[in-house]
């Protein structure tokens, strides 16, 4: 019959996942840090600083989890960082035109 000493082998799963995202850094935030980026270049500079910010963050959760970031959270880094230089010479642009027109009285 049965040998007692037999124990069988562990059942193995028929697949196995690996943790694609670190803890804190999930898809959704590459989505929201791209959002951020697009609407800071295209709609709403004064959205870009905070992509920048949260891609960073991003990227640095990444970096803790051994996880390579997702593409969507590098472009919208990248395009907050863009949008900034951009916001950045729009003020001082501003600030150029205004400043003319008190010294042209």
């Amino acid at each position: 019959m049965h040998d007692p000493r037999f124990v069988p082998p562990p059942v193995q799963p028929a697949f196995q996942t690996f943790p694609t995202e670190g803890p804190g850094a999930t898809k959704s935030d590459a989505t929201t840090v791209f959002i951020l980026g697009l609407l800071g270049i295209i709609l709403c500079q004064v959205l870009a600083p905070f992509a920048w910010v949260k891609g960073n963050t991003y990227v640095r959760c990444c970096a803790i989890a051994e996880v390579p970031p997702d593409g969507l959270g590098v472009a919208g880094r990248i395009m907050g960082i863009i949008g900034t230089v951009l916001l950045v010479l729009t003020l001082l642009w501003i600030l150029f035109v205004f400043g003319m027109m008190v010294l042209s009285g």
